[in-house]
């Protein structure tokens, strides 16, 4: 009766472990890690309960005993569930802290590119440059801005 929920618990510390594991690597497999966690400990709980109801039918002594154990793997349940309500906050800002690194360096890509864009609009609007230049030189630095544009 108890060993049945003996292995259970082993699954869900198992599978507490492979969420923490995945929260700490930030690989983007921490939610579904998460779930599988939550269903583990879920399925540790019903089978929990139902154990309790059945160790009301027994003896006094032999009762006792197994309800002492069986709580005890409630109250390690509840410290799981604690323990992945704190690994799904740490999931979320992790994504948040991947989400903001993401959009920064987004940014510094689009101001680089616009710089560059701006670098090489430079012969283009500098009147001295361009009244030494060719007409296809002109026409070379048109190319070559539009390019750097449509980049940006």
């Amino acid at each position: 009766l108890v060993s049945d929920v003996q292995e259970k618990m082993e699954s869900v510390e198992k599978a507490l472990n492979l969420a923490k594991e995945a929260v700490a690597a930030c690989q983007g497999d921490e939610q579904e890690m998460l779930k599988v966690a939550t269903k583990e400990v879920s399925t540790a709980k019903v089978a929990l309960s139902m154990r309790l109801l059945e160790v009301k039918r027994f003896t006094a002594e032999a009762g006792i005993q197994a309800q002492r154990s069986l709580q005890e793997h409630q109250q390690s349940l509840q410290a799981s569930l604690a323990e992945i309500e704190a690994l799904k906050k740490k999931a979320a800002e992790n994504k948040e802290v991947s989400k903001r690194k993401e959009a920064q360096r987004k940014v510094e890509e689009a101001e680089d590119r616009a710089h560059q864009a701006e670098k090489s609009a430079a012969d283009i609007f500098d009147e001295s440059r361009i009244a030494s230049m060719t007409a296809m030189e002109i026409r070379e630095a048109g190319d070559k801005n539009q390019q750097a544009f449509k980049g940006t």
